[in-house]
């Protein structure tokens, strides 16, 4: 089988031209697939920054979030140390008012001891100054006794020499002045007759 010059050539020529178009798709291809590569080179590398940043936030927040309960620790335990110590001073508070409470109750029960002694005391004493107030009640009435018994002498010696006889003994009476309280009863027990 011969093949001349001229089929050659157009083979050649035509094996050519489908390698260049081969080689342009195949270049379109790269193209087209670098050009997606690049597209998602960004999109990733994007990504990743959001990622970073996002990680760098959640660093720092976790941070912020350490250094705020390490805070809130410290300030708890300051708290808790402040509480106890007002809790032992009410303690001690207590203890005091419960002593004093203590003190109080021993007090008024002594009070009332005391306050029953004297009572025990008044009532032994009462019937003795009744006694003697009656005296000197009666002791007061004497010169009042005195008049009434001169007027009755002095009435006795108006009406009757009779009369006056008979009030001559009570005016006697009236001059002498009650010693004590029996007296005193006496004669007023003769003036009411």
């Amino acid at each position: 089988m011969s093949f001349d010059a001229a089929s050659l050539e157009r083979a050649f020529a035509q094996q050519f031209v489908e390698r260049r178009q081969l080689l342009k798709e195949l270049r379109q291809y790269d193209d087209e697939k670098l050009l997606s590569l690049y597209e998602e080179r960004k999109f990733l590398e994007r990504r990743c920054n959001e990622l970073h940043a996002l990680h760098n936030g959640a660093v720092e927040g976790v941070c912020k979030l350490l250094k705020s309960r390490q805070g809130l620790l410290e300030t708890a335990e300051s708290n808790q140390e402040k509480l106890l110590g007002e809790i032992d001073g009410l303690e001690a508070k207590i203890a005091e008012l419960q002593q004093q409470v203590a003190d109080e109750k021993q007090q008024c029960h002594d009070a009332e001891q005391a306050n029953e002694a004297l009572q025990r005391k008044l009532e032994a004493v009462r019937p003795e100054s009744h006694d003697k107030r009656t005296q000197e009640d009666a002791t007061k009435d004497v010169p009042e006794l005195k008049h009434k018994l001169d007027g009755v002498a002095d009435e006795a010696e108006e009406a009757t020499p009779e009369a006056t006889d008979m009030a001559e003994p009570h005016k006697g009476t009236a001059d002498q002045t009650p010693t004590s309280g029996e007296d005193i009863v006496e004669l007023t027990k003769r003036l009411k007759m």
